[in-house]
């Protein structure tokens, strides 16, 4: 499978507290996949 991609990290909701894990996990150098299941972050 040549299309896999690995995340170091899979956050799930992209509301405040889930954005900034993601954001502090990036950049401490991890590759962090961001997951929502709305049309916007923080979506119900």
């Amino acid at each position: 499978m040549a299309d896999e991609e690995k995340f170091d990290a899979v956050v799930v909701g992209a509301g405040p507290a889930g954005s900034a894990a993601a954001i502090t996990m990036a950049k401490a150098g991890l590759q962090v996949a961001l997951l929502e299941r709305g049309q916007k972050p923080g979506s119900k």
